[in-house]
């Protein structure tokens, strides 16, 4: 890598009439642009936010490597040094300073599951318009977003709005650039890369479709279960005014048992929307995502169990609602029935 050298005299940055005196050459703006990020300042930056959620395994992070690399050598890299962070779900971070070493590592053996994959790219690109190397940054993440409970959190707490989409987002790619061209480019490559990913797993569209709408159809369920109540007391209404006690009674007293009868058919109704709902929640509370990745033996077992377990509570869920259904149908015909055989 080549050394940049500052003199320690009064004016260090300015054009110098003798190559390798001592002092550091500005020839043009992308050389200031060039010394500014090495001076460790703020650079320029891209980030691209990826949509979906994808499969990621481990033939696929070597084929992002590959790209990038291809990509790099065609602009007269002077280095490309990666550093790959493998977040498991027990909070332990894996850390790889080269490429090699995330190579030799044995996932088959490792029994967690992976949250999220960061990889970054410090690069220095030589470019004919300047005498010194340009440092860009490239930073692919997948996963380690930030989960619903605590976006409001943090949304509290954030300064800028744009730095919550970043972290709630699944995935993201972010390019700290001198040359604009490559940060484009880079971009573009892993947006690629990322859109011919194998979509997450999901065995059956139900389950997806209870975990991200379920709580929703349990609380409309929990409003319309007294009302269907009411619909069903009212189709015996005629048989209770019919009786001859009912006949019997006056004015006063048929408003009241009406309305004790109205008032417990309606209590019974939310209770069995408030208990109905309370119970799919937790069911749907319990379901498992698919895991996005997989590269560990924790990966592949957690697809298994995921896959399993949902299926069950789907299986046990569509059996409850049939029997609803069933006992909800009976019992509105049920005094129709009545009168037939009675006429009979």
């Amino acid at each position: 890598m080549r050394e940049i050298s500052v003199s320690s005299g009064p004016s260090p940055i300015e054009p110098s009439s003798q190559p390798g005196g001592g002092r550091l050459s500005i020839a043009n703006l992308d050389d200031f642009k060039s010394v500014y990020c090495f001076l460790n300042t703020k650079p320029d930056s891209q980030i691209k936010l990826l949509k979906g959620v994808k499969r990621v395994d481990i033939d696929d992070i070597h084929e992002l490597n590959t790209k990038v690399e291809r990509k790099l050598y065609n602009h007269s890299v002077v280095t490309a040094i990666p550093n790959i962070q493998v977040t498991l779900a027990s909070h332990e971070i894996k850390e790889y300073s080269n490429w090699q070493e995330f190579s030799r590592t044995d996932w088959n053996l490792i029994p967690d599951t992976v949250d999220g994959l960061t990889i970054t790219w410090q690069i220095l690109i030589n470019n004919s318009n300047t005498s010194i190397p340009q440092p860009h940054v490239l930073k692919v993440r997948i996963g380690n977003e930030v989960p619903p409970k605590d976006a409001l959190q943090l949304l509290m707490s954030a300064d800028n709005p744009d730095e919550l989409m970043q972290l709630s987002s699944p995935s993201l790619c972010r390019v700290d650039f001198v040359n604009s061209m490559l940060a484009e480019e880079l971009l573009d490559l892993v947006e690629k890369w990322h859109g011919a990913l194998l979509s997450a797993p999901r065995q059956n569209p139900f389950p997806f479709f209870l975990h991200r709408h379920g709580m929703h159809i349990t609380e409309f369920w929990r409003f319309l279960a007294p009302i269907l109540f009411l619909l069903i007391a009212s189709r015996y209404a005629d048989l209770l005014v019919k009786t001859q006690w009912f006949g019997s009674l006056s004015l006063e007293m048929k408003v009241l048992y009406s309305s004790i009868v109205f008032v417990a058919v309606y209590k019974a109704g939310s209770y069995a929307g408030h208990k109905g709902e309370a119970i799919v929640d937790t069911g749907i509370k319990r379901m498992k995502a698919p895991p996005a990745f997989s590269i560990t033996k924790g990966d592949r077992k957690r697809l298994s169990d995921a896959t399993e377990k949902n299926s069950k509570f789907v299986r046990d869920l569509i059996i409850q609602i049939i029997l609803a259904f069933l006992g909800f149908g009976i019992t509105a015909y049920a005094p129709s029935l009545l009168r037939f055989v009675f006429r009979m």
